[in-house]
């Protein structure tokens, strides 16, 4: 006898796809599946939805599509089978509550046995249920009473804090506390404050007393007219707690206050908003009064909000739901603050994602207006993506996720690479500071300007696999620069005081003669008198690190940098990574070369199609090479060749015991339109190197 399949078996009581009942458990299993842990992961990050300027409808339309439209496909499709052929609307049905409990079991199976046996299991689990869920009426009942489950999802969800502030505000509310530290400013004097993004400083030196004027030239020249505090610290290692205290002056003790006005009302913009112009590039941030701005915040309409959030959430679900070696190949959602798919910087609009283009626009509103003008940018620049070079242009990144470059490696090449393409960005940012005082210059603004250039943290540039020290680690992430530029300063200043972010906002209070109507956990670096004899690295959720706040022996990005580029570096050393090999810059004509072995290894480039069809236009640029060596022998060291010339020499690496791949960067004057790139293994001998040809596979 044949035994029924469970599509058609005969249960203790009928049901059918497409029902009230059957409808609402499909609901119930996707709330649980992906609704509630998308929810609890973006509930924590608030600022998600705040950095893209989100409103309370957005929030609400939001939840309530994730819970009833998103699922409505997985409803819709065995209700209309239905009509057709009850037989296929049921294996529908069941395959979609298979494809659900597998979605939820995934994640947990991938962490606790790996990811394929972690996929097959959870699709094995998921049959097993849906099996279950045709035959077991108790089991049908169950999901019927947990039918409130995604609303109380949704609810807990616009309940937490961050959350909560943003969903139940009402758009447009005023800001009621508005007004509280205004004061007028008694000096005339407009105030100028750039906040970098991740600059460590120690990538600015050459040495702990001097700026490197080789690589950062425009760094130099502000080092030369201002105070240079070259101890100068950030407070937090996360930009939404450390932009609010630089601004206010003051430490962020709740870590649920979100970076706005209304949870910040004391702060920089509202101390100056009675004397001072506001000419406000804010992308983070919401902390200057949309009514004191001199230019509006760029606003959007509902629709483009929403598709900027979906557009985002999309990644940030593929992060939620696989582990994390498939993840790899997807944007990542920690890199930037939005545009996730593109690689940007800011949200919403793809112009928008240029960070470049933010500094311009905030250069291109000086003007020579004598009246008070207080200019302020945070800019997500030199901040991961690591993708421009000095020239402006940008290297093509679409293969750097598949091994690995966008993630801190185990493979210490890859480290070194990451390090040079930091120091490479940090160049095109040295270039947009030099136009930012060529226009004030120009303008006659500079000299009678206080001018504060600085950054809200810094960053760990040796990776998490190295052997360094909770010390060494906050080094990197704790200093950060901080120059002080007064009206009429010509003659530079290095003062070693232990001073903080948080200094900053008394200090233009100070210089400006303005009594601060608020108390302050900082003062002006200016102010006489003993400082602090430590530093504090503030942790997310409370904690902190302590380190002692005297002129550090220690710099250990600082040192980094020496042993990869030496101790006095040109742009030269920085673009061949690891020293310049004597084949570099020769014709291959010229050089020994073995022809390739018909048994030897074979090597696999990847994105060579986009080397290929580059025509010497646009921004971006395909100079980064990666690939795989395949076949034996692997050698240590590959010479990439553009049009017959060498252009770099680059050392492979891979697993313990295996070296079978390599990553390289060229400069975009290396490539020429149209021309070969080929790959050569270098080959030690008695007689010194040699070439030998890998064939392309």
């Amino acid at each position: 006898m044949t035994t029924p399949d469970p599509a058609s078996r005969p249960a203790s009581r009928t049901w059918h796809p497409g029902s009230p009942s059957a409808c609402l458990h499909l609901l119930v299993l996707f709330g649980f599946a992906l609704a509630q842990p998308l929810f609890d992961v973006l509930g924590r990050e608030p600022g998600f939805f705040l950095t893209r300027g989100a409103q309370a409808a957005d929030l609400w339309i939001f939840t309530l599509g994730l819970i009833l439209v998103v699922p409505l496909p997985l409803l819709l499709v065995p209700l209309v089978l239905a009509r057709v052929n009850a037989r296929s609307a049921r294996w529908a049905h069941l395959g979609f509550v298979c494809f659900l409990i597998a979605l939820l079991l995934f994640p947990w199976l991938a962490r606790s046995i790996g990811p394929w046996p972690g996929f097959f299991g959870a699709i094995a689990a998921g049959a097993l249920v849906a099996r279950a869920y045709a035959t077991t009426e108790p089991l049908r009942q169950l999901l019927t009473l947990s039918g409130p489950a995604p609303l109380v999802f949704a609810a807990l969800f616009l309940a937490r804090p961050g959350i909560a502030d943003i969903a139940w505000k009402p758009e447009g509310a005023p800001v009621e506390t508005f007004g509280t530290g205004r004061a007028d400013a008694r000096a005339r004097t407009s105030v100028v404050l750039v906040v970098f993004d991740q600059l460590p400083v120690s990538t600015l030196m050459r040495t702990v007393d001097e700026v490197d004027s080789e690589l950062f030239p425009n760094f130099a020249r502000l080092a030369a007219t201002s105070t240079w505090f070259k101890n100068a610290s950030a407070c937090y290692k996360r930009t939404l707690l450390a932009l609010p205290s630089i601004l206010t002056g003051r430490l962020v003790r709740d870590h649920r206050l979100l970076p706005r006005v209304e949870d910040h009302p004391q702060n920089l913009f509202t101390l100056l908003g009675g004397s001072h112009r506001m000419a406000v590039h804010e992308r983070i941030t919401q902390l200057c009064p949309p009514e004191l701005l001199d230019v509006e915040r760029p606003q959007h309409d509902l629709l483009t909000r929403l598709s900027a959030l979906v557009d985002d959430t999309r990644y940030v679900v593929g992060h939620v739901v696989l582990p994390k070696e498939w993840a790899k190949i997807l944007p990542s959602v920690t890199e930037n603050w939005g545009a996730f798919g593109l690689g940007g910087g800011t949200p919403l609009e793809a112009g928008e994602t240029l960070r470049a283009d933010n500094f311009r626009r905030f250069v291109d509103v000086f003007d020579d207006d004598e009246r008070p003008t207080l200019s302020f940018l945070h800019l997500m620049l030199p901040h991961v993506p690591w993708e421009y070079v000095p020239s402006g242009h940008k290297i093509d990144t679409r293969f750097i996720r598949e091994v690995g470059l966008n993630d801190w490696s185990k493979h210490d090449h890859l480290l070194d690479l990451g390090f040079q393409r930091h120091i490479l960005q940090l160049g095109f940012v040295d270039v947009l500071l030099g136009d930012l005082i060529d226009r004030m210059q120009e303008l006659g603004t500079w000299d009678r300007s206080l001018v504060i250039v600085t950054s809200d943290h810094g960053c760990s540039l040796r990776g998490l696999s190295r052997e360094i020290s909770t010390e060494e680690r906050t080094r990197d992430l704790l200093h950060v620069p901080l120059f002080v530029k007064l009206p009429g300063q010509a003659a530079g200043v290095v003062d070693a005081s232990n001073v903080e972010s948080i200094d900053i906002l008394p200090t233009i209070a100070d210089l400006l003669e303005i009594e601060l109507p608020w108390e302050t956990d900082g003062r002006s670096v200016f102010a006489a008198g003993p400082r602090k004899d430590t530093k504090e690295m503030h942790n997310k959720g409370g904690g902190s690190v302590v380190v002692d706040g005297s002129f550090p022996t220690l710099w250990p990005a600082l040192d980094y940098k020496r042993a990869l580029f030496g101790d006095a570096p040109h742009w030269t050393e920085i673009w061949q990574l690891g020293g310049a090999h004597p084949f570099v810059g020769k014709r291959t004509n010229t050089l020994p070369v073995d022809s390739a072995a018909p048994d030897g290894p074979r090597v696999h480039l990847r994105g060579a199609e986009a080397l290929k069809d580059w025509n010497g236009e646009g921004a971006i640029y395909p100079g980064l090479v990666l690939g795989e060596v395949r076949g034996a022998p692997v050698p240590e060291r590959v010479a990439l060749a553009v049009g017959g010339t060498v252009r770099t020499v680059t050392p492979t690496y891979g697993p313990e015991g295996e070296r079978t791949s390599f990553a390289a960067l060229l400069a975009r004057e290396d490539l020429t339109p149209g021309a070969p790139l080929e790959v050569y293994a270098v080959k030690r001998t008695a007689q010194g190197d040699r070439l030998v040809a890998l064939a392309g596979e």
